[in-house]
């Protein structure tokens, strides 16, 4: 068990951080050198290791990073090598002890691939287990497209979100075809529709505002810190009680000057802890991908630290930010500033924003939705304000080098909760980063952009046991593989979120520049 103060520290140093890194390549080769790579000539000696030591000591001598399935290949393979002026290809396929992998360079990485499967992972058609729908949520009077809308089947645990542009796709298992589909929208009325009315493709489903009149509710008396402390003590009737597995996808961009310089994705499973425990949630990868521009990253990585463990980290009914604690209740002003539909049952808006900036904490501006009935947190959307990050920007740091200048310019981050089986569940998180960096002696910034999501598409609470350690996701190793094309087929049964119009046309730009 963890000690709450100690937890809520850790949500400080990982998710509202940012990690800057002057990235130097190590390589004693010369571009010109890029072609004949796994052709150069090593040495390696390892006496007491694993495989991803080795590959990391290659890395060390090369400047080439390793992309690979970790399907195919176990990171903790046991390896003791010793080879002196050997060609990196033949110390691959000592290390490997298997001659069907073939390698192969793009850009500064070395894929390892199956000579008999390729490098890209395809379903087969015929064997399909589900039926995948495609379409688009809008708003049935003025036609805008509702972004962020949760998407279920009716009595189940299974779903997914729209994006940004409204756009979802859903693959829904062939046992289930025959209910109906909810799709669920702030302050507008849920819409249900028997899946077997829907088509493929092209599905427009449109959703009805819901203007409440005041006179059709029951206002409390209570004060909005108070709705919040019943919120807050109300969490074990309102949030599982036991650990559950939540089958969820990730997906990292890093745009540099509005540019995509990477892209990151993954399907993980999630052990989730109890709302009643200190405990860490685990997370094991069960596919993952990415793309990198590094024209656009070769002198410069900036990240979120830990972005996949951050998207955990904001699950804040369990790890409760100032504005939910009423320690800090007096760094801020709460109002109730309406009443909404949110999945067919009323809740509160209170808004919430900081004094002024007496504390040495980074005080935060925002929404809270508050079911009426429940008292439960349906979701949250917080940012820190541009005088907040001017003034304690400093304290979004961690570390970067001298010769930058780092200014975050925006920090925004949302987070809601889908109900199932009279329990809430984490549902839907993201974190959307912007800063700029200076090189000192630089007239011009670069501005770069960090957006990472978690939807959570399956919930499963039969016979859950904790992730084996050597299963956890190691957060700082490379666990994401390089695909030379970008088919959602790679997905196969998974849900994934669409990726938008701008986000399409980054990825099939970073594969056009391979």
């Amino acid at each position: 068990m963890i000690n709450k103060a100690i937890y809520q520290k850790i949500l400080i140093i990982q998710l509202f951080v940012l990690t800057v890194i002057i990235f130097h390549p190590i390589s004693t080769f010369s571009q010109s050198d890029t072609t004949n790579i796994l052709n150069k000539k090593i040495s390696l000696n390892i006496k007491k290791g694993n495989l991803y030591d080795a590959l990391i000591k290659i890395s060390k001598k090369t400047g080439y990073n390793f992309s690979y399935n970790s399907d195919l290949i176990s990171n903790e393979k046991k390896i003791k090598i010793n080879v002196t002026n050997k060609p990196i290809e033949e110390i691959l396929h000592i290390l490997l002890s298997d001659t069907t992998f073939c390698f192969k360079t793009i850009a500064n990485q070395i894929v390892i691939c199956d000579k008999n499967k390729g490098n890209d992972t395809l379903v087969n058609k015929e064997k399909l287990s589900y039926l995948e729908v495609k379409g688009k949520i809008i708003d049935s009077k003025f036609n805008y497209s509702l972004a962020f809308a949760t998407i279920y089947i009716e009595k189940t645990n299974i779903g997914t979100i729209s994006n940004v542009d409204g756009e979802f796709i859903f693959k829904i298992p062939n046992n289930l075809t025959s209910k109906n589909l909810i799709v669920s929208f702030i302050g507008y009325r849920n819409l249900k529709i028997p899946i077997n009315q829907l088509t493929k493709y092209n599905n427009l489903l449109t959703l009805e505002a819901n203007v409440i009149p005041i006179q059709e509710v029951i206002i409390r008396s209570s004060s909005p810190q108070a709705l919040i402390n019943s919120a807050i003590s109300s969490i074990p009737d309102n949030y599982c009680t036991q650990p559950a597995y939540l089958t969820s996808f990730y997906r990292e961009t890093i745009k540099r000057d509005n540019k995509y310089a990477a892209i990151l994705e993954a399907v993980v499973n999630i052990y989730k802890t109890s709302y009643n425990s200190f405990s860490f949630d685990r997370l094991k990868i069960i596919k993952s991908r990415k793309n990198m521009n590094y024209l656009l990253m070769d002198t410069l990585l900036v990240k979120i630290k830990g972005g996949l463990q951050s998207s955990l980290m904001l699950d804040i009914v369990k790890i409760k930010p100032s504005f939910l604690t009423s320690d800090y209740f007096h760094f801020y002003y709460y109002n109730i500033i309406d009443i909404v539909d949110y999945d067919n049952q009323f809740a509160y808006v209170i808004e919430f924003k900081p004094k002024k900036y007496t504390s040495d904490e980074l005080l935060y501006s925002g929404k809270i939705y508050l079911d009426m009935n429940s008292l439960s947190i349906k979701e949250i959307e917080f940012w820190l304000e541009p005088e907040i990050l001017k003034k304690q920007g400093h304290l979004f740091i961690v570390s970067h080098s001298r010769k930058l200048s780092v200014k975050p310019q925006k920090a925004i981050y949302r987070v809601n909760y889908r109900k199932v089986n009279n329990k809430n569940y984490l549902n839907y998180v993201s974190a959307d980063i912007e800063f700029k960096v200076r090189k000192r002696g630089k007239l011009f910034s670069d501005k770069y952009n960090t957006l990472i999501e978690l939807a959570v598409n399956k919930i499963d609470t039969t016979d859950v046991k904790r992730f084996k350690y050597k299963d956890i996701a190691k957060i700082n190793k490379n666990f994401f593989d390089v695909v030379n094309k970008y088919l959602d087929s790679y997905w196969e049964d998974y849900n994934y979120i669409k990726p938008d119009e701008s986000l399409q046309k980054g990825i099939e730009k970073l594969y056009r520049d391979k």
